[in-house]
């Protein structure tokens, strides 16, 4: 190929010392080149990742990244060509790594901001033809919206932001939005709602349909349609009404057998990557200092007042000054003493209007989840007492809410289970008269055990802790109340159930002593226990 005035031929021997030339000429010459041979290398078969970028040349790889950031309009769209022609044939096309290095060149360069029509174009293939050839994980369609949601949409170029979205939405339509990062989409979804261009809120809407579609519904995105402007959540209603279900991808994915085996379900994703979220933005807030806070209120003077709708006034200003849930308030200290605080609200679980014990223990789960072990001490002679209040219908559902707040950041199941306080108390008929508080202990049992893993730090349950609450519940099958003996079988069976083969494993094996015991429990149990199985197959 002659290039220039002086002539200077760019050939396969030399392409890779033109591809660093400062002569825009060469290197567009040293591109085409490597296009002319990546076509001769596949002419006539059908386009599949089958071979290596090396089979057309060595410096393909290595260079390709550089190339995509080409300043020079005709030289980048000749290194675009390129780009694509390795995305469609070459394995590289479909390796996280190169893939992640392309992309980055891209959306970081001058290609996104490109206002040649050609250009355009090309960068539209380029990504569209990388997501389509996704085949490991990370997913090529992760690292290309990812990209494009960190450096694209927060361009200082307008043009820059309305192409990203646009390119997230037409991969919603061509490869289904269930195979996007729904959840950083999700999150970046308010500051494109705001966003000055009309397009970009257009699209951003057209997005959320598109995963609601996905999902099969709007409750996944409660958050964001709840803040979205009235018309922009009218114009989202308006588009589901009128298409209401996932239309088949319109390109779909080259190797979507083996990428659909990896791929998650896109319920489970968005709400599996909203946790993920959540947890992020806790640790990333600052601790309350609930007792500066209350400084500057009339908390302590309304607590003091003999009307209860002034006391429980009272306790909404100190569940307020706790921040937002899930709390997290600084630590006690030698300058942060809570046991005046806990105090009063200790009294007040003896009020005698049912509102104010309610409040009572809403601020004590608050305290709880905020500041967890360190308020061992104080909180964990609580739960005997929170159980008998069960007593009282109208303080049950507080009661219950105190409780579940208390496990996992306060307590653990190994501190329900001591001698002294602990189930082995409540549940004795000699010293607990009452079967519901009896019933309502084993209830809270149960819901400690199905959310041992997801309670907080004190939450795990223990091979012993599982096989003392078995042979607990044995024991209690001979209650004299009903209801406290079918609890006793909603226990067992939530072990039985559990997620860890270890802690089934020991229920199992306790369990097992019924056969002779007490045969009619033991097949009224593992009846349950087979059929909750065959519902929910791993």
């Amino acid at each position: 190929m002659l290039v220039g005035d002086d002539e200077v031929v760019v050939n396969e021997d030399n392409v890779s010392e033109m591809l660093a030339s400062t002569n825009w000429k060469l290197r567009k010459a040293a591109y085409d080149v490597l296009i002319n041979l990546a076509v001769k290398k596949v002419e006539g078969r059908t386009p599949s990742n089958d071979i290596s970028s090396s089979d057309i040349h060595s410096c393909i790889k290595s260079a390709l990244p550089r190339m995509v950031q080409d300043k020079n309009p005709s030289a980048l769209d000749s290194a675009l060509r390129l780009a694509f022609l390795n995305a469609n044939l070459c394995a590289e096309g479909c390796d996280p790594d190169q893939v992640t290095a392309v992309v980055s060149s891209i959306v970081t360069g001058s290609a996104l901001s490109a206002t040649r029509p050609s250009t355009a174009k090309l960068v539209d293939a380029v990504l569209m033809k990388i997501m389509e050839v996704t085949r490991e994980e990370p997913s090529s369609i992760h690292i290309v919206s990812e990209s494009l949601l960190e450096h694209g949409i927060t361009s200082k170029k307008p043009k820059v932001v309305i192409k990203s979205v646009a390119i997230i939405l037409d991969a919603a339509k061509a490869f289904g939005a269930s195979t996007l990062p729904l959840t950083k989409i999700k999150s970046s979804t308010s500051k494109l709602l705001s966003h000055s261009n009309g397009n970009v809120r257009d699209n951003t809407i057209q997005i959320l349909a598109e995963i609601c579609r996905a999902v099969g519904s709007k409750d996944p995105l409660s958050d964001v349609v709840e803040a979205m402007k009235t018309s922009q959540a009218s114009e989202l209603d308006a588009l589901l009404t009128k298409q209401p279900e996932q239309l088949p991808p319109e390109v779909g994915l080259r190797y979507a057998t083996t990428f659909s085996e990896s791929a998650p379900d896109a319920l489970e994703a968005l709400q599996a990557g909203a946790a993920e979220d959540s947890a992020a933005r806790y640790e990333a807030r600052e601790a309350v200092n609930i007792f500066d806070a209350l400084k500057d209120t009339d908390y302590k003077a309304k607590l003091k007042e003999a009307k209860w709708s002034e006391k429980t006034a009272a306790l909404d200003i100190l569940i307020r000054c706790g921040g937002e849930t899930p709390y997290k308030l600084i630590q006690p200290s030698s300058s942060v003493n809570y046991n005046p605080l806990i105090s009063d609200l200790k009294k007040l679980l003896s009020h005698t209007h049912f509102a104010v014990r309610s409040k009572a223990m809403q601020a004590l789960g608050m305290l709880g989840e905020g500041v967890g072990e360190k308020l061992f001490s104080h909180l964990k002679p609580l739960v005997p007492v929170l159980l008998g209040m069960m007593k009282d219908k109208k303080v049950a559902r507080a009661t219950n809410a105190c409780l579940d707040a208390l496990f996992g950041k306060v307590i653990g199941v190994s501190h329900l289970l001591e001698e002294e306080d602990g189930l082995p108390v409540i549940l004795n008929e000699k010293k607990q008269k009452s079967p519901l508080v009896r019933q309502v202990a084993l209830a809270f049992v149960l819901r400690c055990i199905e959310r041992s893993e997801t309670a907080g730090p004190r939450g795990a349950l223990s091979e012993s802790s599982a096989e003392k609450i078995t042979d607990l519940c044995i024991l209690k099958l001979k209650d004299s109340d009903t209801n406290v003996r079918n609890e006793c079988n909603t226990v067992i069976r939530g072990l039985l159930n559990h997620e860890d083969s270890r802690i089934v494993s020991v229920a199992m094996k306790c369990a097992n002593n019924l056969k002779q015991n007490n045969p009619r429990a033991f097949k009224a149990i593992m009846a349950k226990a087979m059929q909750k199985s065959h519902e929910d197959p791993l």
